[in-house]
């Protein structure tokens, strides 16, 4: 089991909401749809299993609804990711498991709210141990979760050399070093100590 988080509902341009006066009949799918992204000034992508022609006639008031009544009867399914309108069709909707890393599936999750890029048409589950999320949805919105998750992983810190020691690669001897405000004799005892060689 796992937990899923609630996304806003739909990842959407704003510019859906604005009227759209144009209709559509009898006309192949690809050139609707590209035509649909120019008249409202987004870049279209679409996949290639996007074919066919639009039976009938398609009109509405807004963009939005447009879009959701021509993928609708078109069996596509479009995901906006902030700056391109994909269009994948239906039967391209998958399921993926990523690996988390270090994150938790709510950060993920989080982030994708954060930068307006859930959807709530799909889903984004994590496994209780937090390391796997479970990922549903169209082509485009899965290299979404993908990316983000490898782009929010934390650098890895990796610890430094021991400034102390030397190490001869290839040979058999370490060289200690004596550091300033190492050891409490004499000059001539320290200075032994940081000349000192240890042999196996």
């Amino acid at each position: 089991m796992g937990a899923a988080f609630a996304s806003p509902a739909m990842a959407a341009p704003a510019g859906f909401a604005e009227p759209y006066n144009y209709v559509v009949l009898d006309q192949d799918v690809r050139v609707a749809l590209t035509e649909f992204g120019r008249n409202v000034g987004l870049p279209v992508v679409l996949s290639d299993a996007v074919n066919g022609r639009v039976r009938g006639r398609i009109e509405a008031r807004t963009a939005g609804e447009f879009i959701e009544r021509l993928a609708g009867a078109n069996g596509l399914t479009w995901y906006f990711d902030g700056s391109v309108l994909h269009i994948s069709a239906d039967k391209e909707f998958m399921t993926r498991v990523l690996d988390a890393g270090r994150l938790s599936g709510e950060a993920v999750a989080s982030e994708m709210r954060e930068l307006g890029l859930a959807d709530e048409r799909f889903s984004l589950r994590a496994a209780r141990n937090g390391n796997v999320i479970t990922v549903s949805g169209p082509p485009a919105y899965i290299n979404v979760v993908g990316q983000l998750v490898e782009r929010m992983q934390p650098e890895q810190v990796v610890a430094g050399d021991d400034p102390r020691v030397r190490v001869f690669r290839g040979g058999v001897m370490t060289e200690v070093v004596a550091t300033h405000g190492a050891g409490t004799g004499s000059d001539d005892e320290n200075a032994s100590r940081a000349n000192r060689v240890a042999r196996p």
